[in-house]
């Protein structure tokens, strides 16, 4: 049984959750700096809180790292190491300056052991259905724009799922002369010179808790030729919706209209998650794409090497997130007052209502 532990008690109980669910695995403890979370935490799932990377027993195998990194400000890159320098395998999560990746990694072989960055967005069922779609059309049709909502804080997964749904995106950068600094949304461009990406990233973090409240994750069209992909939301629907094509030679009730052409599809929903809650979000989706992430991260271990093609991958996705934020900047500090309003249920109503026959 490969013995982990989990360091950070914020994002890292999704870590948690994933490892309970796994069979090959088992939480042998919980790294953290003394919050009385950390605590909770380590008494609920009955096992050691550690203080320091010195009292961890030598049999661990794994540890998963989701504290910020250093270009965050956090402790994250320097724990890694100081694991990766104890033989400890590390799964550090993202964001990450590409000169860490490559510092860690340059430790991690020093010492061998193996280091990987986590992103679990990628393995989520609808970001896969959304690429898988993607890489179809790229071969099959033409790609004619780009348009994406994003925030400051998911930026760096965003650029993952180009990364993968986009051929030869090393080629793309930014276009200095087209960014808009306005707030709450910055516009940056990227380009190829043959298409362009419109992003639109919201720039601002809140004072009560830097990695919430943000007005969205991931949202993405990928225009077409014969129309559009569509990832409505990190955990919304993935759709294709057809060009507007309407014959004008058409005429309605007429026995010689094509039957096969009024009835085609001009929607298709590919995936989606459905009666989203945040216990969903929180105990299915998140551990259920972390543990896709540890299964790949365990398969690498046993091969005693590292997977040269994705490091390659990450390095660049860091190298273009650091690009994407030195154009626009530090996110602007906004306060946040807690003031959400409920609207689903009114919005079920709105929905529910039937329509009244007009007089």
């Amino acid at each position: 049984m490969i013995k982990a532990i989990v360091c950070g008690t914020t994002f890292g109980q999704s870590y948690i959750s994933a490892i309970k669910k796994m069979n090959n695995i088992e939480l042998a403890g919980i790294l953290a700096f003394g919050s009385s979370r950390s605590e909770r935490c380590a008494e609920e799932h009955n096992v050691p809180l550690y203080v320091d990377v010195n009292s961890i027993p030598r049999n661990i195998d794994i540890a998963f790292v989701v504290i910020k990194s250093s270009v965050l400000g956090g402790k994250g890159t320097e724990l890694s190491k100081s694991l990766l320098k104890r033989g400890i395998n590390v799964m550090q999560e993202h964001p990450i300056h590409y000169r860490e990746i490559e510092n860690c990694l340059k430790v991690a072989k020093q010492f061998n052991a193996c280091y990987m960055v986590g992103n679990l967005y990628n393995s989520l069922e609808t970001v896969e259905k959304f690429i898988e779609a993607a890489i179809y059309l790229n071969e099959k049709d033409v790609l004619q724009h780009i348009d994406i909502m994003t925030s400051s804080q998911l930026l760096y997964s965003l650029i993952g799922i180009l990364n993968e749904a986009l051929p030869l995106f090393r080629s793309f950068d930014v276009v200095p002369t087209l960014t808009e600094k306005r707030y709450p949304f910055n516009r940056v461009v990227l380009s190829n010179g043959q298409l362009d990406i419109n992003l639109q990233i919201h720039n601002e973090i809140s004072d009560a808790d830097g990695n919430n409240h943000m007005h969205l994750l991931h949202k993405i069209t990928f225009f077409y030729k014969s129309g559009r992909l569509d990832l409505e939301d990190t955990f919304g629907c993935v759709t294709w919706r057809d060009r507007m094509n309407i014959s004008d030679n058409i005429v309605l009730g007429s026995k010689n209209t094509e039957i096969d052409y009024l009835a085609k599809l001009i929607y298709l929903r590919l995936d989606n998650y459905n009666n989203l809650t945040y216990s969903t979000l929180l105990y299915e989706i998140f551990p259920n794409g972390i543990m896709k992430e540890i299964e790949e991260f365990i398969k690498n271990i046993k091969q005693e090497k590292i997977n040269v093609i994705k490091t390659q991958k990450e390095i660049l996705i860091a190298k273009k997130w650091g690009q994407v934020m030195e154009e626009i900047g530090f996110p602007r500090n906004v306060k946040f007052e807690g003031k959400h309003f409920n609207h689903i249920p009114a919005l079920k109503k709105i929905r529910d209502k039937k329509n009244e026959t007009k007089r």
